[in-house]
C-alpha cells in the first residue's frame, strides 16, 4: 500500500515521463519539417546559382501534411509523390544527399541523375515516384496496393496528390477500382488552394472530400498546417487500412509558401496572399508550441544538427561524377530492329504455304514465313501441300479443342493454355 505523499510522488514520475516522451516525440516531427524546410530553401539557392538545372517545385509551407503522415508509416509501407515531393521523400527516409545529388543531375542521385527534382524514387525507402504529370501517381498506387493485397501483407500505399489532380480522368479511375477491390490506399489530397495558377474555387464546384463521397469513401478534411493533427488522422484511419477495409481519403488545407514553380512571379496573387501562408506556417506554429512547453534549448540545438546535415550532404553531392555520356541510352527506350524474316521451305513446316509466282512473305498462325525459294524438284505440287498441311493441321487442333473442352489434359480450363 502506498501513502498519499508516494502516490504523489508517483503521478509526478508518471507525468513527468509522459511530458517528456511528448515533448520528444514533437521534436522529432519539428524536426523532420525542419529539415524539409531547410532543403527547400537550400535548394531554391542551389537553383538561383545555376548548381540545379531544370524546373523546381517547393513544398514550404505544407511541410506539416508530409511530417504528420509518414511519422504513422512503417518503412515497408510505400508512397507515391507528386512534382511537389521533396518533403514526403525526405519524411519517408530517402538519403539527403543523394536527393541533393539527383536534382543535380550526379550520378550519385536517386535515379543516378536522370530523373531530376521531379522523378525522384527511391524503393528501399517505400517511395515508388515522384511524377511530373498531374496525377498520374495514382495509378501506380493501385497497383502496388494490389500487390500488397495479393501478398497477404498488411501495409498500405499513400498517395499524395493536390487538389487540382481531382480533375483528372486517373483520379476517378483509381479511386473507383481502390473502392471496388477493397485496397489498402490512403488518397492523401494535399488542398493548398492553387492548382498551378488558378484557384481551385475556378476549377471546381466540389472540394475533393466531397468528390470522393461520390464513390463511397468517407472524406475526412484535416488542419494540414497542425502537424498533430494529421498525425492524429493518420493513427485514426490506420487500423482499418491494415485491416483490409479498403481505401480511406483523407484532405489536408495547406497553403502554398511560393509560386508555382521557382521563378514564378505570381500574378495570379495579391501581395496579401504571397504572405498569407506565414499565419500558418506548420514549422512556425510548432516551433512556437515547443517553446512554450520549455523547449527553447532544444529548439535551437536542433537548428544546428539540421544546418550541418544540409551541408554535409551538398559535400557529399557536389562530390558525385556526373553521370557517363557513353551510357547515355541505359535508362532509355531505344528503336529495337526487327529480325530478318525466317526462310524456310515449303515442306518444313505445315503452316508454310508457297507462290510459285510471288515472292511476298506469307504470315500464317503467327510466323513469318518467306516464299522467295523456289521450290525443290522433288516437292509436291502447291495445292497437294497446302491440302496435306490443312488436313493435319486441322486434326492437331480439333484434338486440341477436345482436350480443352472435355478438361482433360494438361490444357483443360483453369490452366490457361492449350494443351498439345
Amino acid at each position: 500500500m502506498l501513502y498519499d505523499g508516494q502516490r504523489a510522488d508517483s503521478r509526478r514520475r508518471v507525468d513527468g515521463t509522459l511530458t517528456a516522451a511528448k515533448t520528444r516525440h514533437r521534436l522529432d516531427l519539428h524536426r523532420t519539417m525542419l529539415r524539409i524546410r531547410r532543403f527547400e530553401k537550400r535548394a531554391s539557392e542551389l537553383y538561383r546559382d545555376g548548381e540545379i538545372p531544370g524546373f523546381l517545385h517547393l513544398s514550404i509551407g505544407q511541410e506539416g501534411v508530409a511530417a504528420g503522415v509518414c511519422s504513422c508509416l512503417r518503412a515497408t509501407d510505400a508512397v507515391v509523390s507528386t512534382h511537389r515531393g521533396h518533403g514526403h521523400c525526405l519524411a519517408k527516409g530517402v538519403d539527403m544527399s543523394g536527393m541533393f545529388a539527383e536534382l543535380m543531375g550526379r550520378e550519385s542521385g536517386t535515379c543516378h541523375g536522370r530523373g531530376g527534382s521531379m522523378h525522384i524514387a527511391e524503393l528501399t525507402a517505400g517511395v515508388l515516384g515522384a511524377n511530373g504529370i498531374v496525377g498520374a501517381g495514382l495509378p501506380i498506387a493501385a497497383g502496388a496496393g494490389a500487390a500488397f493485397q495479393l501478398m497477404g501483407r498488411d501495409d498500405i500505399v499513400v498517395a499524395f496528390f493536390g487538389e487540382g489532380a481531382v480533375a483528372q480522368g486517373a483520379f476517378h479511375e483509381t479511386v473507383n477500382l481502390a473502392t471496388l477491390w477493397r485496397l489498402p490506399i490512403l488518397f492523401l489530397c494535399e488542398n493548398n488552394g492553387f492548382a498551378e495558377f488558378s484557384r481551385i474555387q475556378q476549377q471546381q464546384t466540389r472540394t475533393p472530400a466531397e468528390r470522393a463521397a461520390a464513390y463511397g469513401l468517407e472524406g475526412l478534411v484535416v488542419d494540414g498546417n497542425d502537424v498533430l493533427a494529421v498525425e492524429a488522422a493518420m493513427a485514426a484511419i490506420l487500423p482499418d487500412l491494415r485491416a483490409g477495409h479498403g481505401p480511406r481519403f483523407l484532405e489536408a488545407l495547406t497553403l502554398r509558401g511560393r509560386g508555382h514553380y521557382e521563378g514564378d512571379q505570381q500574378r495570379y496573387r495579391s501581395q496579401e496572399e504571397k504572405t498569407a501562408w506565414q499565419d500558418g506556417d506548420p514549422v512556425a506554429r510548432s516551433a512556437s508550441a515547443i517553446k512554450k512547453a520549455g523547449g527553447a534549448n532544444e529548439l535551437a540545438g536542433l537548428a544546428a544538427e539540421v544546418e550541418a546535415e544540409i551541408d554535409a550532404a551538398l559535400v557529399t553531392a557536389r562530390s558525385g561524377p556526373a553521370p557517363n555520356p557513353m551510357e547515355a541510352t541505359l535508362y532509355t527506350p531505344t528503336q529495337r530492329t526487327r529480325p530478318p524474316p525466317v526462310r524456310r521451305s515449303a515442306t518444313s513446316t505445315p503452316c508454310a504455304r508457297r507462290s510459285p509466282t510471288s515472292s511476298r512473305p506469307i504470315r500464317r498462325s503467327g510466323s513469318l514465313v518467306s516464299t522467295s525459294q523456289p521450290a525443290a524438284a522433288s516437292s509436291p505440287s502447291p495445292k497437294a501441300s497446302q491440302s496435306a498441311s490443312t488436313a493435319g493441321s486441322e486434326t492437331r487442333l480439333s484434338a486440341r479443342r477436345r482436350s480443352w473442352v472435355s478438361g482433360s489434359g494438361e490444357g483443360s480450363p483453369g490452366l490457361g493454355r492449350w494443351s498439345s
